[in-house]
């Protein structure tokens, strides 16, 4: 039997930095970074983003993308306004407790969505410098489900009849 695949949509964060165009703008950074060992470092490195790149890229990330705002900002901000419109005031803390404890978690993703994040920031700098092809190839390596469809491929216990 075949495992399910996983879920590839990936977490809030990894959506929010698509959607600001984030790792397409820091590819565009780094490129301007090294403009002369550039192609040479993403031909001759399984790794570009290391973990200084990848440190590097958050502090870029908080200082350049203004919309990682969580989703649910804007209805915390109305349910403010609501409370103390009510008389509710006592309450408003808690909600701004909320607002920073829900940012605080948008941020942890940079640890918890750590491959996938590293991954689409590893493809958008090495397509800077590579053609399609290569960064097609390059994809295709590590991916789960193409080892998986190989495995398989591979198997001749499957094709027996």
């Amino acid at each position: 039997e075949l495992p399910a695949p996983k879920a590839r949509d990936g977490g809030l964060l990894r959506k929010k930095l698509d959607e600001a165009k984030a790792f397409y703008n820091f590819a565009d950074m780094w490129q301007g970074l090294h403009t002369r060992d550039g192609e040479a470092l993403v031909r001759d490195s399984d790794k570009v983003v290391t973990d200084d790149v990848y440190r590097l890229f958050q502090l870029w990330v908080r200082q350049n993308v203004a919309s990682l705002d969580s989703p649910f900002q804007k209805p915390l901000e109305l349910m403010t306004e609501a409370l103390k419109e009510t008389g509710y005031d006592e309450a408003v803390p808690e909600v701004d407790e909320l607002k920073v404890r829900l940012q605080d978690l948008l941020i942890k993703e940079f640890d918890t969505d750590a491959p996938a994040i590293r991954r689409r920031l590893e493809e958008a700098v090495r397509s800077r410098f590579l053609p399609e092809s290569e960064v097609a190839a390059w994809q295709v390596r590590g991916d789960d489900e193409v080892a998986l469809a190989l495995e398989l491929a591979r198997s001749e216990r499957r094709y027996l009849s």
